[in-house]
């Protein structure tokens, strides 16, 4: 898959649910996915997932189950059009430093292979412009998706979302989009993926505590106060 991927992203052409069925189909033992009979069959959403991420798991992993099984529900068998980071910090960690030159570059060539968003770093004007064009998505049906804790977010516990995230809940609202929570987390060495009832678009605050209630009691840090089907 590497090497393919090595080919095609010059070409800018890949298949992202092609990809993440075959991503997924590796993992080991498989995932563990419910609620995927909440997910819409046709129409536009966008899903809010945590940012389920450490050491030996990067984040593409659990993305990939998220698209796969959306990308199986749905009629058209489309993909999900991701918001993504457009590039790496100098001090990625604390998100600190300058860009990386070479990063942005490479994330959006893989973006665009990909039909997905790379969100830039810096510039206004163009941070604004990637966002006006991974919104456009919701007029043409499509699945959007985020995580709203961005690159803070860790396995184990749900942050808060990046300040940024409330703006965009507002717009979503604005367009009557509709939210379609995930919550992923690892219990037993097994990674599960749980999907929860979609709902109209609204606060930052309504969509963290819908992620929240399907996750582990334990791991649903500042959001522990909200009541969900794992207690």
């Amino acid at each position: 898959l590497f090497l393919e991927l090595v080919r095609d992203v010059p070409r800018g052409r890949r298949s992202l649910a092609r990809d993440s069925t075959e991503m997924t189909s590796r993992i080991t033992p498989a995932p563990a996915v419910t609620g995927v009979e909440l997910i819409p069959r046709s129409g536009s959403f966008v899903v809010a997932a945590n940012h389920c991420q450490r050491r030996g798991l990067w984040i593409g992993w659990p993305g990939a189950v998220v698209t796969a099984a959306i990308a199986s529900q749905r009629s058209d068998g489309q993909a999900v059009n991701w918001l993504v980071t457009g590039g790496l910090r100098l001090w990625q960690p604390g998100q600190r430093g300058p860009e990386i030159p070479i990063t942005g570059y490479l994330f959006r060539r893989m973006a665009r292979t990909y039909g997905i968003t790379a969100l830039p770093l810096t510039g206004s004007a163009r941070r604004a412009a990637a966002l006006r064009s991974w919104l456009r998505g919701l007029d043409r049906g499509e699945a959007l998706g985020l995580f709203p804790e961005g690159l803070s977010g860790r396995s184990g516990e749900l942050h808060p979302p990046e300040p940024g995230f409330e703006g965009l809940c507002r717009l979503l609202a604005r367009r009557a989009a509709t939210i379609l929570p995930v919550a992923i987390f690892e219990d037993d060495g097994r990674l599960h993926v749980h999907f929860g009832a979609p709902f109209p678009a609204g606060s930052s605050e309504e969509s963290m505590e819908a992620i929240a209630a399907l996750l582990p009691r334990s791991q649903r840090g500042p959001f522990g106060y909200v009541r969900g089907p794992l207690g």
